[in-house]
């Protein structure tokens, strides 16, 4: 089969189920270092709490514990579509604070630890865990 034909029955075939092909995509993975550095808790915790919240949040949410999913769900915007940002963007910073003070703001929260963060932060810190220990 050509390409060109493969690419235009793979595009009909996901739209017709309902799919998207965002998901495929691949991020920078200088992009991706970014969004697993939970900067907003690093400004009230060491790399050990950390590690510790990342493991816990793995812990407590075992189906989550894939690099790519958490990636994923860090990286969608409210209205479902996938962000995309270029490596240094201060916009990826900007949107993952905007994700936190949301999740407070509707009560979209997690106790690890000791601590009661927003799912954004748990989630930065549960990719932090999987990019430093594995």
């Amino acid at each position: 089969m050509q390409r060109r034909k493969f690419l235009l029955l793979s595009v009909l075939a996901a739209s017709a189920s309902g799919m998207t092909l965002e998901g495929c995509r691949n991020v920078d993975p200088a992009v991706a270092r970014m969004v697993g550095q939970p900067a907003t808790l690093a400004r009230i915790c060491d790399e050990a709490s950390i590690l510790r919240i990342g493991h816990d949040y793995l812990q407590k949410f075992p189906e989550e514990s894939d690099r790519r999913k958490l990636l994923d769900i860090l990286l969608t915007k409210p209205d479902g579509s996938l962000a995309s940002f270029a490596a240094g963007d201060p916009g990826a910073i900007s949107f993952l604070e905007e994700k936190t003070k949301q999740d407070f703001s509707v009560g979209h929260t997690v106790i690890l630890s000791n601590w009661i963060l927003s799912a954004t932060e748990a989630r930065q810190s549960a990719l932090y865990f999987l990019n430093t220990t594995r």
